[in-house]
């Protein structure tokens, strides 16, 4: 109930857009990636950040007021969404751009995020139910 208080739907909603708007800008923006000496540094990244999207979504789904899901729909709503926005976004890659290709690779990436954080929020359930 306190994250409901202090984070009401509107928020959410604004943190929820927000998070896909700056997904999308670097799945199709035309941005150079600094150097990284970590080999498949770019799939590290795609991990770290569909991992931090999944969250950013659960917690949409979960705590909006709006939607009021349970616990396990919310989790499987993000997750779903999640993995559906990644491959539609490797896909967009190759059909809307000419300097990025679509990637199998990156779409494990993207899953494996996804993947991690489902069982981060399963592992913390009793905890976010609380809440």
């Amino acid at each position: 109930m306190r994250i409901k208080n202090l984070l009401g739907h509107k928020k959410l909603s604004f943190l929820a857009a927000a998070a896909t708007l700056v997904l999308t800008y670097l799945s199709l923006g035309n941005i150079s990636a600094p150097m990284m000496t970590v080999s498949n540094s770019d799939k590290i990244a795609h991990s770290i950040a569909y991992f931090v999207f999944t969250w950013i979504w659960f917690v949409f789904f979960y705590f909006s007021e709006k939607f009021q899901l349970s616990f396990v729909k919310s989790l499987l709503y993000a997750s779903v969404l999640c993995f559906v926005y990644g491959v539609l976004m490797e896909v967009s890659q190759g059909v809307f751009t000419n300097y990025r290709y679509v990637e199998l690779f990156d779409i494990a990436a993207n899953t494996s995020g996804i993947v991690i954080a489902v069982i981060f929020i399963r592992i913390l359930k009793n905890t976010l139910v609380r809440i």
